[in-house]
């Protein structure tokens, strides 16, 4: 079963390499878009500073309304901003999840967006975790299709730039 240690230090990982990817980024590249009722990477890189805490408070609180709150917030947010947007993303969700007592962490009963009721932890790895990895891939295919085509699967997996090959 996933304790909230592990659920952390996944988010904690996920924050370091949506940083790496965000850095890659210049002024150039955040109007673009795959299509017209796509986000844009900017729209992306708002999305990502917010996804996390507000995807973690819905699931312990049961409402959107922090989601909103640093949706509105985090509009216009620079990727030179990124870093310190993630890194008080991850201290918020590290204080929503202090009030959660370790062994209600997994059967703890909480609501799907949907309204179906799910334990705690499921809901947190079912929604919040996976939607790190999917919109982290999102913009690491919009940000190649965009000029940065030096990314690799290493930009994307580890954090780092592809070695050079010989």
């Amino acid at each position: 079963m996933l304790t909230k240690y592990e659920f952390q230090a996944s988010l904690a990982r996920e924050g370091q390499l949506a940083c790496h990817l965000v850095a890659k980024l210049r002024p150039e590249h955040l109007a673009f878009r795959f299509s017209p009722g796509q986000r844009s990477i900017q729209e992306l890189v708002e999305y990502l500073a917010v996804q996390l805490e507000g995807g973690v408070a819905y699931f312990i609180q049961g409402e959107w309304t922090r989601w909103e709150t640093l949706a509105a917030e985090a509009k216009g947010l620079t990727p030179a901003a990124f870093p310190l947007a993630m890194e008080r993303q991850l201290t918020a969700v590290e204080r929503l999840l202090a009030v959660v007592a370790d062994a209600d962490f997994s059967t703890r009963m909480v609501k799907t967006p949907a309204g179906d009721p799910i334990p705690l932890a499921s809901g947190l790895l079912e929604f919040p975790l996976k939607w790190a990895p999917a919109y982290r891939m999102q913009l690491f295919l919009q940000a190649k299709a965009a000029g940065l085509g030096e990314l690799g699967s290493s930009n994307l997996w580890r954090g780092h730039d592809p070695k050079p090959t010989a």
